[in-house]
């Protein structure tokens, strides 16, 4: 029996949370949760983390282990302004309450995350918590408004996701499933993976293109230039995959 089978024989990792005074265990997520909590760490996190096509100001964390009140928790993403960010990155949990959370809900943790966790999360006044669920494809955005938590958006299908406190950019919800088909647009020595359902125009700029950005696997591609309907209006020209069909 080789190494490899040993990993697969070995107790599989699990997250321990505290709500409520009950301890709560759970496994690892599986691979549609993993990919919707990548996605949508890598489309939040660089333009408001790192400032790269957005205007930064923000500190977003996979998997930050929270110790608020009593509870102790392990949101999937979380978010804190740097300009109201009291500790530093020493130590292995967060005591300071974030600003912003959201959930990727699994059959596995629905009625957690839905139930005492939410609660936990409006006790600590946690201004912006959010739910993506891979499996219905909906996101929900509560706000916390005075001392009631309240739903302004529902969204679904490729609804743009474009909400306090990210207003800044905006991308089709469908980003986060991955059942999603890509182009590659080149330009120079850059690489862009766009959805087949929106191509990048040219002369459109790819700056403007970010918000319709998509990481998903590579593919097989080469660059094909041929005029296509667009709202840019005529004269413009797509790039798109060889391979769409």
């Amino acid at each position: 029996m080789g190494p490899g089978q040993d990993v697969l024989d070995a107790r599989p990792p699990m997250v321990a949370e505290v709500v409520a005074g009950t301890l709560h265990i759970r496994p690892g997520p599986g691979k549609r949760h993993a990919w919707a909590s990548s996605v949508k760490g890598i489309e939040i996190g660089t333009p408001f983390g790192r400032g790269r096509g957005g205007p930064g100001g923000w500190l977003i964390i996979d998997e930050p282990e929270l110790h608020v009140g009593e509870d102790i928790v392990v949101p999937d993403l979380a978010g804190w302004r740097r300009e109201t960010m009291s500790e530093d990155m020493d130590g292995a949990y967060f005591t300071q309450a974030p600003d912003w959370v959201c959930e990727v809900v699994s059959p596995s943790t629905r009625r957690l995350d839905r139930g005492e966790m939410r609660s936990a999360y409006a006790c600590e006044k946690v201004p912006h918590h959010w739910f993506v669920d891979p499996d219905a494809r909906t996101q929900e955005a509560f706000e916390l408004r005075g001392e009631l938590r309240v739903l302004p958006a529902t969204l679904i299908d490729d609804a743009p996701v474009s909400l306090p406190s990210f207003e800044a950019i905006s991308i089709p919800l469908d980003a986060f499933w991955p059942e999603v088909t890509a182009t590659v647009v080149k330009e120079g020595e850059n690489t862009w993976q766009l959805p087949m359902s929106r191509p990048c125009t040219f002369p459109e700029t790819l700056h403007s293109c970010w918000s319709r950005l998509r990481f998903v696997s590579v593919i097989d591609c080469q660059r094909l230039r041929s005029p296509l309907s667009d709202p840019a209006g005529p004269g413009t020209t797509s790039w798109r995959s060889a391979r769409s069909h």
